[in-house]
């Protein structure tokens, strides 16, 4: 079990998951939190900043002895990439430099690390598979999925003596202030904001019916911290509500919140990629942690809503 940590890297601070961890682990007297990210600059809580594009050799060696890290959470990722070889040069190949880069980095002292996975990983299960656990054999349907998949197995190969020690979690669908537009929960949250502003009565989405397992950001990020915490190296942890909820439930909650009644324009088929339900399982990381999860769905959306532009 890790007692204590001094120095803390969080790669990807700039992205949804990244900003909201810092955020946390800034109010411990006991952490130096250090980001880094694309950008020049951050707005992340953050002691240090630096700007490193993982996928380039020199930075990354630069990064390392500048933060030198007791613990890094590798938040960092692609997954609306316009090519599979960008996600595969993101997902994978970042991931590789900076392991190796911790390797070196490792020598002689102990570097805790949390790789960040997806429940993309999974793909298409069937009802009796429900809820999936961390056993379950994974067929991705889509690119990202994909890299994400080789990601972990990567992560989950860390020999035992190379000084690295690295977990594994396996979050599922977040919500929360920040979201992406371009998930649908942040794009109805957008469309809802519009119809309140009067800027159209409409909103037009995709498939409704499909139903997916819902996490705030904040639950999950918590997860991430017992993990780093209180798991052994080579675990791989869901970070799961383990309840699935229709999609259009969340578009019906973010209305029911701004007190509007758009007509709503929605697909009544579902893309080949679409999987019907899925929910996890999150068994395992409570019995390593004791996590459980606490805020509500209404509570996500309403934060969501409250957030979006």
């Amino acid at each position: 079990m890790r007692l204590g940590v001094d120095r803390v890297l969080i790669t990807g601070v700039n992205g949804f998951s990244g900003r909201h961890l810092a955020a946390i682990l800034a109010n411990d007297p006991g952490m130096t939190v250090l980001g880094t990210g694309r950008t020049p600059t951050t707005a992340a809580a953050v002691a240090g900043y630096r700007s490193c594009d993982l996928t380039e050799d020199r930075t990354v060696q630069e990064l390392i002895p500048w933060a030198a890290p007791d613990t890094v959470y590798h938040l960092a990722g692609l997954w609306n990439a316009a090519t599979d070889e960008a996600l595969v040069d993101v997902n994978i190949r970042a991931f590789e430099r900076l392991r190796d880069a911790l390797r070196v980095h490792a020598r002689g002292r102990r570097v805790r690390m949390l790789v960040v996975g997806s429940a993309a990983e999974i793909g298409l299960v069937l009802p009796d598979q429900l809820p999936v656990d961390e056993s379950v054999r994974c067929h991705p349907v889509t690119a990202y999925g994909m890299s994400k998949h080789a990601l972990v197995q990567s992560a989950l190969a860390e020999p035992p003596d190379s000084g690295l020690e690295i977990v594994v979690a396996r979050p599922f669908n977040l919500l929360g202030a920040g979201l992406s537009e371009n998930l649908a929960p942040g794009r109805f949250a957008a469309a809802v904001r519009a119809v309140a502003r009067g800027e159209t009565d409409t909103i037009q989405c995709g498939w409704l019916d499909g139903r997916r397992d819902y996490l705030d950001i904040a639950d999950a990020v918590r997860a991430y911290q017992l993990l780093v915490d209180r798991a052994p190296p080579g675990t791989l942890a869901n970070v799961c509500s383990g309840r699935s909820v229709r999609t259009g439930r969340l578009l019906d909650r973010l209305l029911k919140v701004a007190g509007v009644a758009p007509r709503i324009v929605a697909s009544e088929t579902p893309r080949e990629s679409d999987v019907a339900d899925i929910r996890g399982s999150h068994a395992l990381l409570t019995g390593l942690t004791g996590w459980q999860p606490h805020i509500p769905l209404d509570e996500s959306l309403a934060a969501l809503l409250d957030a979006a532009t």
